[in-house]
């Protein structure tokens, strides 16, 4: 298996997760789901089962979307790259690299925000199964290092797509 194929699996993983977790937790979940908490873990903003699998799906549906179009990346005008010193990176001698690139960084990026969207949306089902709902501070803890995670991958773009010492 290609290394470039990683984050597309990775990503049907996590689907299959999230969509497994809530078809498994479904007959277990209240009328009236905490889907919003404080910093304390106090639930403070609810929904009903239906409203929050209509917004789940809804995620789901935005970042197959966005997972998809990271491969017509090579289609779009270069007014509609949003590209570290795009005027260097996107000449003809440089786009379809630069581009390859892109696309691979963005896949990856896109892994890691869902991942850190499934182990707070996983969370936000296991609290509402206690008797009165409480959002534990372990899953915040990961999504802080899956956030961490995005920031290194974000300075990385800009440090990789830096103008070059022989342009």
């Amino acid at each position: 298996m290609s290394s470039r194929h990683i984050p597309g699996w990775l990503f049907g993983i996590l689907s299959s997760w999230l969509i497994g977790e809530i078809a498994m937790l479904w007959p277990r979940l209240p009328a009236r789901l905490a889907t919003h908490f404080g910093f304390s873990g106090e639930p403070n903003g609810w929904s009903t089962p239906s409203q929050f699998l209509i917004m789940m799906s809804t995620m789901l549906g935005i970042f197959v979307v966005l997972y998809t179009m990271a491969a017509w990346l090579d289609r779009l005008p270069d007014r509609f790259l949003n590209l570290p010193n795009k005027g260097c990176w996107l000449t003809a001698d440089r786009r379809d690299a630069a581009l390859a690139t892109l696309r691979e960084w963005l896949r990856w990026f896109l892994v890691i925000t869902f991942a850190a969207l499934v182990v707070l949306v996983s969370a936000t089902l296991q609290a509402n199964l206690l008797r009165t709902p409480h959002l534990s501070f372990r899953p915040l803890v990961a999504i802080v290092g899956l956030v961490l995670g995005q920031v290194i991958m974000i300075a990385w773009l800009y440090r990789r797509f830096r103008v070059p010492r022989d342009a």
